[in-house]
């Protein structure tokens, strides 16, 4: 499947142009505040005062996955989740080693991974600054269930895994996408090192790859799914990305030119 990814950039220079008809008397009163007047969710937009000290920061919601703990060896098997336990350990060993070292998997995992148990939730709440300015917060809910009713209706309850934006690596570029990936996450959880007892709140993802350069006309990447998965920290997770199939003129195909299905 191939995606668009929209460029943060055109976002900044439209905050600019509107910020200059506000400076001209030229923006309706209503809109000076620089918000969205859309009808929006209840609990998207956090108040001035609500904001935490670290500006941007990511934690669980409510609803649990699963009741209890369960392996990570058996939640593997049952939501069929390729290399879930074996990168769960790779991650834990990250971390030990100061999240610095590149490490890999191991085959001594799989032993390992009988004793590791988790626990699964289907919500992330994001909190994080707006493009055009750090101090004007904006609270985002990512899904990840089994089980979702779309717009209400009871008789339309379908899977909802959502895509995010992740800070993949500290190298600096040209363009906003040089150090973040795409990813759709499959599962949210939380595990604890045996050793340090630590808690750690993860998410098991799926990635895309970026396809460079970005459109000339539109400032879009385009991004394609891979059959690679991993185990991120929630806190690499800056916030969600909303994807929209790639067309071909009027016609209703993707990229390659294969209809959607």
């Amino acid at each position: 499947m191939d995606f668009i990814l929209k460029n943060e950039r055109r976002i900044t220079g439209w905050s600019y142009y509107n910020a200059s008809l506000e400076e001209r008397g030229l923006l309706p009163e209503e809109w000076a505040d620089g918000e969205e007047h859309e009808e929006e969710d209840e609990d998207y937009r956090i108040d001035a005062g609500n904001q935490k000290t670290n500006p941007q920061h990511a934690e669980f919601l409510g609803g649990k996955r699963w009741k209890g703990l369960r392996t990570a060896k058996v939640m593997e098997e049952e939501l069929k989740l390729p290399v879930f336990a074996a990168e769960t350990l790779r991650l834990i060993r990250w971390v030990k080693l100061g999240r610095q070292a590149n490490v890999r998997r191991r085959a001594v995992d799989a032993d390992e991974a009988e004793s590791l148990h988790v626990a699964g939730f289907t919500a992330l709440r994001l909190v994080y600054p707006t493009v055009h300015d750090s101090k004007q917060m904006i609270q985002e809910i990512v899904r990840c269930t089994s089980s979702w009713r779309y717009w209400q209706d009871s008789d339309w309850i379908k899977p909802r895994y959502d895509t995010v934006l992740i800070r993949y690596d500290h190298d600096e570029g040209e363009h906003s996408m040089v150090n973040r990936k795409v990813a759709r996450i499959h599962l949210l959880f939380t595990t604890v090192d045996s050793e340090s007892d630590e808690q750690l709140n993860l998410a098991f993802i799926q990635l895309f790859r970026t396809v460079e350069p970005a459109d000339h006309w539109t400032g879009m990447f385009k991004v394609k799914t891979l059959e690679k998965y991993e185990v991120v920290e929630v806190d690499s997770i800056e916030r969600g990305v909303h994807l929209i199939p790639c067309f071909v003129g009027h016609e209703t195909e993707m990229a390659s030119g294969v209809g959607i299905r």
